[in-house]
């Protein structure tokens, strides 16, 4: 089933998003303010001082990348799940609707949807 966004709610979902980015923009402001300050008073800037610095940054950085692909790849399965259950309940077939929404549940709370 297609269906068409109207222009007024192209225009709701235009808002959602900028307040969506508004939200992003101050939470992240204000976890850098905190996460600086925090380093201040660790180290008083003086990160050279930090054993092993250049090595942490680097494992952050391919932990990030393996948290962004992860949630994508974890989205994904849940999104195939939940467009299976729909179809299932489009077709009256409760057990399958349950199991494939169970299942897209299940995907979530575990850590390795896959494993």
């Amino acid at each position: 089933m297609t269906t068409t966004i109207e222009a007024r709610d192209l225009g709701r979902l235009v808002e959602l998003a900028e307040l969506h980015l508004e939200r992003i923009t101050l939470d992240t402001i204000k976890a850098i303010r905190e996460k600086y300050r925090s380093g201040q008073r660790e180290h008083g800037g003086r990160l050279w001082e930090k054993n092993g610095m250049l090595a942490r940054i680097t494992q952050e950085h391919l932990d990030a990348v393996v948290y962004g692909h992860t949630l994508r790849e974890q989205l994904s399965i849940v999104s195939g799940l939940m467009k299976h259950a729909r179809i299932a309940e489009d077709r009256c077939d409760v057990a399958d609707a349950v199991e494939a929404a169970d299942s897209a549940l299940d995907a979530i709370l575990r850590e390795n949807p896959t494993g």
